[in-house]
Parts: C-alpha cells; sequence; structure tokens
C-alpha cells in the first residue's frame, strides 16, 4: 500500500477490524457448544490469525459460504444463502451464531 506522507488510506478501516479481533478474542473463549461463523470464507482474522482459534472451548466449529465471484472456499462446511430463507435443517442447529464483515454484502435483507 502506498502512503503519502505518513497517511496510509487503508489504516482507517483496518483499525475497525483490530478493534473487533481484540473484543471478540477477550470473548470467545466464554463459549462453549458449536459454533457456526456464517460466510467465514477462510475464517481469517487479518492478522494472521483464524476466528476458529478464537472459540477455544467450542465443541464443534463450522463455516458456511455461498461461493460467489470467488468461488468456494476449501474450509466451507456448510453452504447458505444469506438472501434465502434459512433451511430448516439449520434452525437450532448451533448455540453460537458468529458473523464477521458479510452483512454488508448482503443486498436482499
Amino acid at each position: 500500500m502506498i502512503s503519502i506522507r505518513g497517511f496510509c488510506p487503508g489504516r482507517r478501516f483496518r483499525a475497525a477490524r483490530r478493534w473487533s479481533n481484540g473484543v471478540l478474542r477477550q470473548i470467545a473463549p466464554l463459549f462453549r457448544g458449536d459454533v457456526l461463523n456464517v460466510s467465514g470464507w477462510l475464517d481469517e482474522d487479518k492478522e494472521g490469525g483464524f476466528y476458529q482459534n478464537y472459540f477455544s472451548n467450542a465443541r464443534s466449529y463450522s463455516i458456511t459460504n455461498f461461493g460467489g465471484f470467488r468461488g468456494e472456499s476449501p474450509q466451507t462446511v456448510l453452504h447458505l444463502d444469506l438472501e434465502a430463507d434459512l433451511p430448516v435443517a439449520l434452525a437450532g442447529s448451533a448455540d453460537v451464531v458468529f458473523n464477521h464483515t458479510t452483512l454488508e454484502h448482503v443486498f436482499n435483507v
């Protein structure tokens, strides 16, 4: 990234993710049971880690995705279209539903 006199245009956008990652690191170990990361793509926290590792006390950790222009994530466990009705099989299937930086890509809510 090119910076001009110390200004890095992407820096202000990364600050929000770093902040939310820090909060999540603190609270995620409190959750037990089955965790579902909704549309987690590659599950990366953009700081060199993975969200799955934040949930250290989870019984299970699954990732949903719907594909898209980047294709399908190799980590995807469940296919989920966020603009469609929730499949009956998923209703009540997780103790924790985690979503981070995905909803801004959903246009038909």
